[in-house]
């Protein structure tokens, strides 16, 4: 009997013999887990660097910031330092409302100023230096950068301060802006080169320490782009995708919506799919989906209850929901998605857990009918 990896939940034995005995960090969604882990209680193996890709506004932050809360509250990683770093300054959601007091109380910034206040980094030697101080003490650590693109270097720094001197100087001598000059060779370092570096540097600690760092990636259109060539990119260069050890991309699917009583209709959230394009765990690609609303996060519950009814676990005839003896042994329906998904949650965590026991089977079985089974060409005779 092969064992399961580690998992903060017990789940059922897989197949094949896992790499090794350790325990899954959860990604934030119960579907990336099993997309990334085939285990949907945990998904990101300690130790690796994970990047997480995405447009605008598609929910890049909620799942690192899910990911975190699941890591909070969770007894088996309270080992575990929990750090985000925003160079982008641009968050605005309650953290204690949307992911937990202990959310709040856990997460904390790269360094604390003089004046008591959050200390983010600013360019990609600080971001460097931060990680390094981590995994000099010792200690495993999940370390969120949020984003690497709100990230400039040194380099770009001079660039614009001997820009600013140059503009001073030409309005001193009377002359336009137009044909300014500056003097030195900005050319010789770029962010891409830098983090080629930085991620060289930093790999084999993050492994030592069993920690994760995770970097969120802004995905653009390329406006350079060439025949054949990729359509969006983003920044970091190569080096990002050659040292991570998950890549994930994400999508905006649809966008949801909710009619007021004014007959009105509201965005409330967006249907996302998660593509995993990067996978050294099991190096399988996969592809999941779920909703992220604005007032609530990841709808973890609402998509494994999607992929049951996908898989045929849960019948849906119209509007009505069949789950037959899954809740709690006795044939049960529901009409309507959102009162099975109330009374999920009324029977608390025993219900929440079969349900999710029920698409880790699903999902294995799944797995199973993709697999090629043919005869081993090195396995043991």
């Amino acid at each position: 009997m092969p064992r399961p990896r580690k998992v903060a939940e017990t789940v059922q034995p897989r197949d094949e013999e896992p790499q090794e005995d350790m325990l899954l960090i959860p990604s934030g969604s119960s579907m990336l887990n099993l997309a990334l882990s085939d285990n949907v209680f945990g998904g990101i193996r300690p130790g690796t660097i994970i990047n997480i890709a995405g447009e605008f506004g598609v929910g890049k932050t909620m799942i690192a910031e899910t990911m975190a809360a699941e890591i909070a509250h969770n007894p088996a990683f309270d080992g575990y330092e929990l750090i985000y770093d925003e160079p982008e300054r641009a968050m605005a959601m309650d953290i204690a409302r949307l992911f937990g007091q202990k959310t709040f109380d856990r997460l904390q910034p790269p360094r604390v100023g003089k004046d008591g206040l959050a200390t983010y980094s600013e360019t990609v030697e600080q971001f460097y230096v931060n990680v390094l101080e981590r995994i000099d003490n010792g200690s495993p650590f999940i370390y969120l950068l949020d984003s690497l693109d709100a990230l400039t270097d040194q380099t770009e720094i001079d660039l614009g301060d001997d820009l600013k001197k140059s503009a001073e100087k030409a309005e001193k001598s009377g002359h336009d802006l137009s044909n300014l000059s500056i003097k030195g060779n900005y050319s010789g370092v770029s962010k891409a080169k830098l983090m080629s570096q930085l991620l060289r540097g930093v790999v084999s600690g993050i492994y030592k320490t069993k920690s994760v760092l995770v970097i969120i990636s802004q995905v653009r259109d390329n406006l350079n782009k060439s025949f054949g060539g990729p359509s969006k990119v983003k920044s970091g260069g190569k080096a990002l995708d050659f040292y991570s050890s998950v890549v994930v991309f994400l999508h905006h699917k649809k966008t949801l919506t909710k009619e007021l009583k004014s007959e009105d209709k509201e965005q409330i959230g967006a249907l996302v799919r998660a593509e995993v394009t990067k996978n050294k765990f099991t190096g399988k690609k996969r592809s999941v989906e779920f909703s992220i609303f604005y007032d609530y996060g990841i709808d973890d519950l609402t998509s494994c209850v999607d992929f049951l009814v996908s898989a045929g676990v849960i019948q849906r005839k119209g509007a009505h929901y069949h789950t037959g003896e899954l809740l709690d042994g006795s044939e049960s329906s529901f009409q309507g998605l959102e009162k099975l998904i109330r009374a999920i949650e009324a029977g608390g965590s025993p219900a929440i857990r079969k349900i999710k026991e029920a698409a880790q089977k699903a999902w294995t079985e799944r797995e199973e009918e993709l697999k090629l089974h043919r005869r081993p060409r090195f396995g043991s005779e």
